[in-house]
């Protein structure tokens, strides 16, 4: 396997190459007894949330410049799903709140069917770092030029999110479109941070990300950025380095299994779908620095 430190890539579109999404289980994520443990997980179950994740809701922890977020597992015993804490421990947490980061997980060989421009990055030993597909992420500092959306080309391509603002369980689904200026992406969020979070970024009802004072129910650009996954290299699996995702409850009612809940048809309906580039992208000619 070969490993690069910079790669120029042209962006293509695969017809039908959308991938099965998950999350992690319990026993996955800890070790548990059973041998399951993933080695990519084992030293470091700490999770940074994206800005968009943030600005969706997601439960974080800020002590000086490091930010956490609690993510869950799949993991449900018909009362609460367990999931990790900012310090790497085991909670568990009512599967309607919305408040918790979700860090996807797939197959690595439904990455490299899916995605023909796939980068493979680090080598970490016992696991390796690779980039496909792409999605929100990153706050916008400058938005001059954004200001004025006439600058703007609406590429037809949407993202979805959880509309609902009223409480936890509810999930309304609301498309937001993606633009592109200079060959780069972007769409426009409203701010919903979830206003308990532990963080010595909050001020009254105004949040601090990346140096850019956040306020509640005002509009926000974020980046589209490639997805960077951590892949085990003893099983195969694919979990995001960082939450991608806030905002949608696991499920209203009780369940069996995770394949029966609103999140896993929220990530499996819409998710998968939506981190394949736009067709706008077909011959963009673009580099990716790798930190290899």
């Amino acid at each position: 396997m070969k490993f690069i430190k910079k790669c120029v890539i042209i962006k293509s579109i695969r017809v039908g190459g959308r991938v099965s999404i998950r999350l992690l289980t319990e026993d996955e994520i800890w070790d548990t007894g059973k041998g399951n443990e993933l080695q990519v997980l084992s030293h470091n179950k700490k999770c940074v949330p994206t800005d968009l994740a943030i600005l969706l809701g997601c439960n974080f922890s800020q002590e000086g410049d490091e930010l956490h977020t609690m993510w869950w597992s799949s993991t449900y015993n018909q009362v609460y799903v367990s999931a990790v804490h900012y310090n790497e421990g085991y909670v568990i947490s009512p599967r309607s709140v919305k408040y918790m980061a979700i860090r996807p997980a797939v197959s690595f060989n439904e990455l490299k069917l899916a995605f023909d421009d796939l980068v493979i990055g680090e080598d970490l030993g016992k696991s390796f770092v690779c980039y496909a597909g792409v999605y929100p992420q990153k706050l916008v500092l400058n938005t001059k030029k954004l200001s004025c959306e006439d600058n703007l080309e609406k590429t037809g391509k949407f993202y979805t999110f959880n509309a609902s603002t009223s409480g936890n369980r509810n999930f309304n689904p609301a498309e937001v479109p993606e633009y592109i200026l200079n060959g780069k992406k972007y769409i426009k969020i409203t701010a919903n941070i979830y206003e308990n979070n532990k963080s010595k970024a909050m001020t009254d009802s105004t949040y601090n990300i990346n140096s850019v004072d956040i306020k509640n129910g005002e509009e926000y650009w974020v980046e589209v950025k490639p997805i960077k996954w951590l892949v085990d290299k003893e099983t195969g699996i694919a979990v995001a380095d960082e939450a991608l995702i806030a905002g949608i409850p696991m499920n209203s009612t009780k369940f069996d299994n995770f394949e029966e809940t609103l999140l896993y048809d929220y990530l499996n309906t819409y998710f998968a779908k939506e981190i394949q580039s736009s067709k706008v992208d077909k011959n963009l000619r673009r580099e990716v620095e790798l930190t290899c």
